[in-house]
């Protein structure tokens, strides 16, 4: 039998940085439902933990409430947000 060869890249935050397009992806979601939020940069903390935690918590959406902006946060993401990573300094292109 063949050993297998296999790298692993940690990319988000080592190799690019994408922090733009999530929070923006936030932000755009946030907006759908009504939130307002000015600065996309402000997002930035919740970027990591439960985005359904967040969204109930930070917002007041519950339960099944919290999944829309969720969904459209995710739905961003897959379409959009990568058009705003970008390579980290440690990773010049």
């Amino acid at each position: 039998m063949r050993e297998k060869q296999v790298v692993l890249f940690d990319l988000d935050g080592t190799i690019v940085d994408s922090m733009a397009g999530i929070t923006r992806s936030y932000q755009y979601a946030l907006a759908h439902f009504g939130v307002e939020v000015e600065n996309p940069d402000a997002l930035a903390r919740f970027v990591g933990p439960s985005l359904y935690r967040t969204f109930a918590e930070e917002y007041g959406f519950a339960g099944s409430g919290c999944r829309r902006p969720w969904q459209s946060t995710a739905s961003i993401l897959r379409k959009k947000a990568c058009l705003s990573i970008r390579s980290t300094p440690a990773c010049p292109v």
